[in-house]
């Protein structure tokens, strides 16, 4: 029988966790020290009905087993009172769920296989590895006017308009949508965090994105450019079409999304455990050859993408207990990479540690981050550059951190670099 002690604690636990998935800006600079409390509490707990997973052990057990552990989940959950919808926004939270139902990383094999199947192709190593002097031309470009000033905002003028510019050159898409993109990716992020708190604007994000994939489309259609990875995709089967437009269309939001929202963060975070660990700061500096595996630690220390839910599809186990068929598990990533069973001094920011790769960021099994290979050579070219490049760089204040749990990164990094 558990002892009230360890009730109040459980409940004390569950209550921070609450507080820290809400995106509250004081939980989240506290998180890796609830994550030990967690790990000293030793049990495994429910938050607002999800069973919360945080050993990396238990964590990569569901992410190997999609066939008991599904990503289809139920996008309508809305992050107030549902009762205060009027019918419109209703209707409206109805569609954004459905459309976000069918993006490939909420699918299960077959359908995930075949969607996976038009597009990997453009994301190999191999591939990846040819963009490196397009990415390193874009990391210049964009540092040109930085150097003048002698001072940046790291999102603002780089670790958001690189991945993005990526992305878009990938989809043969102009640079003048960007500021757009932007937009809307900023509240699907949030929608994405937080059930849909921000449903209005979110809605109003993704009928601006359809709008713009329509265009596309249309423009490819009567003739435009198809040697792209988005001429790829629309022209991917004998019929003429690789997915139907609403794929299509979820495929590319997915991508535009995702492909440049989640880099952002890492360069971010990166920049900012090596400014708050100024040792490894100068190890990358004096030996540019260790910035590739730093990336992994990177990853590892304080990744972009703090947890993911699945579902359990029948009656099964996860953590050492029993979750009925219909539960929903939260994997703590973060808590995960920060495990001390499998990392030595997990705490410690180590560029060179030789296991860091073990980390569980980009997820693990047939759900992977389709986009690794393209994010770590990103953040590689990036961070590398910008170390060698502005070798006194310093923050002038403390970064402010976006209120969000899920996706987590910073609103601004405000740098001197000379």
């Amino acid at each position: 029988m558990a002892t009230a002690a360890a009730t109040t604690a459980a409940t004390d636990l569950e209550l921070e966790l609450a507080r820290l998935f809400s995106g509250d800006v004081e939980s989240l600079a506290g998180q890796f020290e609830i994550y030990e409390r967690l790990r000293a509490h030793g049990s495994v707990l429910e938050v607002n009905g999800d069973l919360i997973l945080t050993g990396h052990g238990d964590v990569r057990a569901v992410l190997g087993n999609p066939v008991t552990f599904s990503s289809a989940r139920d996008r309508s959950i809305y992050g107030g009172d549902i009762d205060d919808l009027s019918p419109a926004q209703l209707a409206k939270l109805h569609e954004l769920a459905g459309f976000e139902s069918g993006w490939m990383n909420d699918n299960d094999d077959p359908v995930h296989a075949n969607m996976r199947g038009l597009i990997q192709f453009a994301f190999t190593p191999r591939r990846v590895a040819q963009m490196r002097e397009t990415i390193q031309s874009f990391v210049d470009e964009l540092l040109t006017p930085v150097d003048e000033r002698g001072e940046m905002e790291l999102v603002r003028d780089l670790a958001h308009p690189l991945p993005l510019n990526v992305i878009c050159d990938l989809l043969g898409i102009g640079r003048d949508r960007n500021a757009e993109i932007r937009a809307w990716s900023d509240e699907l992020a949030v929608a994405f965090d937080t059930g849909h708190a921000n449903l209005d604007a979110a809605y109003d994000a993704y009928l601006g994105f359809r709008g713009l994939i329509h265009e596309l489309i249309e423009h490819r259609r009567d003739g435009g450019d198809t040697t792209d990875l988005f001429g790829a995709l629309l022209n991917g089967s004998p019929d003429g079409t690789g997915l139907s437009e609403e794929q299509l269309t979820g495929m590319l939001v997915l991508l535009l999304f995702a492909g440049h929202e989640t880099t952002t963060n890492l360069i971010g975070n990166s920049i900012i455990a090596l400014l708050n660990n100024r040792e490894q700061f100068d190890r990358l500096r004096d030996d540019p050859s260790l910035a590739a595996g730093a990336v992994n630690e990177f990853l590892r220390h304080n990744g972009s993408v703090q947890s993911v839910r699945r579902v359990a599809v029948t009656d099964a186990e996860a953590g050492g207990v029993p979750v009925a068929r219909g539960r929903s598990v939260r994997m703590l990533l973060a808590c995960a990479n920060r495990d001390p069973l499998v990392f030595t001094d997990p705490e410690r920011l180590d560029i060179t540690r030789s296991d860091a790769a073990q980390h569980v960021t980009l997820g693990y099994g047939i759900h992977r981050c389709l986009g690794a290979w393209l994010a770590r050579l990103e953040t590689e070219v990036a961070v590398s550059t910008l170390v060698s490049r502005y070798p006194a760089m310093q923050l002038t204040q403390a970064p402010e951190m976006r209120p969000m749990y899920t996706m987590y990164g910073p609103k601004s990094v405000h740098l001197q670099l000379f």
